[in-house]
């Protein structure tokens, strides 16, 4: 590694499908500055949360480990956790300037702890207010402007609902325009004060998760336009699945929805990413102007993911937490340098390896020399993307979320144990991508069925008796709050 390291901006979005973007295949979407990030590098087109709500998937990424290591294997507000190896942390001690813009979401939020690592933290925390004295920036911006927008009262949308509205304010007071004008002055605090580091900044956005309240412009782009429509089979009689991915939508109430309202919350989730990709684009064009902040941009790692997806009516259903590909299928991609310690590196190159994000935090210090604390999980992905002959593909995948469900992918197969009712679930993810057929009761798949679940089975038996109960599968009695 050279002696001027490169600086890092992580860019993180908030439930967004792997499917909505424009280099992932979408028809419709408009999102050039993901496809040009991707094009320009390094593109993992099967990559998927291994626990997908917000929380636990963020824990993924801050601390290279699987939610079982990381322990938040559901969704829980206000459990500390003061993780001493975050990537923050680690990049701090290894001479970085460390900067946070926009949503952690993790606990405690005010403090010295409350920081995560971060040396500069200007913070975004969705809606809702807790009783622990934090007060996040943004909401005071809004205070400061005489504006104020909380989000379930302001618009007919809530913060988990599947309702589409406008965004009552003027564009420069939406979220994400916030969290892109701070990551702008956050790189300019760094030249004027902390140059003589190379800096990393946690770039996270709150969209497109709930509520689906795009800028007008925004939404009013794909209100005329044929959108893609959800995926529905099998998985749409199974609807006591759990968690928030059937919270609004059985097989009933989605035939009462009607097609117009469907559409509109369709294209408000559209907006908002087409509005997101805007406003990373706004940081990246401002980190690359000459007359403000000249070759910062030459010398940046840019890594790209999100938490989860989003089922977006796939099978009657809204919202995360189900073992879905709508839910878990998220996009992911590095894009680094040219030349220097960056130039044996191809561009334009896609990989279909099983990755999540517990590698993101092992990869960024190996594209920078450092190596990971042997309590992270994760793999390497820089190593397969320098086509070095030690990276090891994963056998199989594995994810989960407490209260709803297990999955695993192997090769070309997908298994769900849907515990809150015992429904087992197998999928061909190469013929059926959108998992509209289950074929764990058909006869000529009955072995892949047993192996999978036989394979599951023998994972969850590490973890002792919480998922086994006469070494077999067994829906968990304990609470999320017990286990943790």
């Amino acid at each position: 590694m050279s002696n001027k390291s490169p600086n890092i901006i992580l860019i993180v979005c908030d439930q967004l499908r792997a499917d909505c973007l424009g280099v992932s295949g979408n028809p419709v979407i408009r999102t050039p500055t993901f496809d040009s990030i991707a094009r320009n590098g390094h593109y993992f087109s099967h990559a998927r949360s291994e626990m997908p709500s917000c929380i636990g998937a963020r824990r993924c990424i801050e601390s290279g480990q699987a939610p079982e290591d990381h322990k938040m294997v559901g969704y829980q507000d206000m459990v500390p956790w003061q993780e001493e190896n975050t990537l923050a942390k680690i990049l701090g001690k290894n001479g970085y300037y460390t900067m946070n813009v926009g949503k952690r979401h993790n606990f405690p939020r005010v403090g010295e702890e409350g920081l995560g690592g971060y040396e500069y933290n200007k913070q975004y925390e969705e809606w809702r207010e807790f009783d622990d004295g934090f007060d996040d920036d943004y909401h005071q911006f809004l205070k400061d402007n005489d504006q104020w927008y909380y989000g379930p009262f302001a618009t007919r949308a809530s913060n988990n609902s599947h309702l589409g509205a406008i965004f009552p304010l003027e564009e420069r007071f939406h979220p994400s325009s916030w969290i892109a004008a701070e990551g702008c002055k956050a790189v300019e605090n760094w030249d004027q004060n902390h140059s003589d580091k190379p800096f990393f900044m946690h770039l996270s956005f709150s969209a497109p998760h709930p509520p689906f309240t795009p800028p007008v412009n925004y939404i009013n782009d794909y209100l005329n336009k044929d959108l893609p429509e959800p995926f529905i089979g099998d998985p749409a009689n199974n609807v006591s699945g759990g968690g928030f991915g059937n919270r609004f939508f059985s097989e009933g109430s989605f035939k009462k929805l009607a097609p117009e309202e469907l559409h509109y919350t369709r294209a408000a989730y559209y907006g908002l990413v087409s509005h997101i990709d805007a406003c990373i684009h706004q940081v990246l064009f401002y980190t690359h102007r000459e007359y403000r902040i000249k070759g910062v941009l030459e010398n940046t790692i840019v890594v790209l993911t999100t938490d989860h997806g989003e089922m977006l009516g796939d099978h009657h259903r809204f919202n995360k937490t189900v073992g879905y590909e709508g839910s878990v299928r998220i996009p992911m991609m590095f894009n680094f340098p040219k030349g220097g310690d960056y130039e044996h590196l191809g561009r334009d190159l896609k990989y279909d390896s099983m990755v999540g994000n517990q590698d993101i935090l092992p990869s960024i210090l190996g594209a920078i020399g450092v190596d990971a604390p042997e309590m992270v999980t994760g793999k390497n992905l820089f190593e397969l993307m320098s086509n070095k002959n030690s990276f090891k593909e994963r056998e199989f995948f594995q994810g989960e979320h407490y209260g709803v469900m297990h999955y695993l992918v192997k090769g070309d197969y997908k298994f769900i144990w849907n515990y809150k009712d015992g429904l087992n679930e197998l999928f061909n993810l190469k013929e059926d991508p959108y998992e509209c057929e289950n074929l764990f009761n058909i006869k000529a798949y009955e072995d892949v069925g047993k192996d999978l679940l036989q394979l599951l089975t023998d994972q969850l038996k590490k973890r002792g008796d919480t998922f086994i109960k006469d070494g077999k599968l067994n829906k968990p009695t304990k609470s999320l709050v017990e286990l943790l």
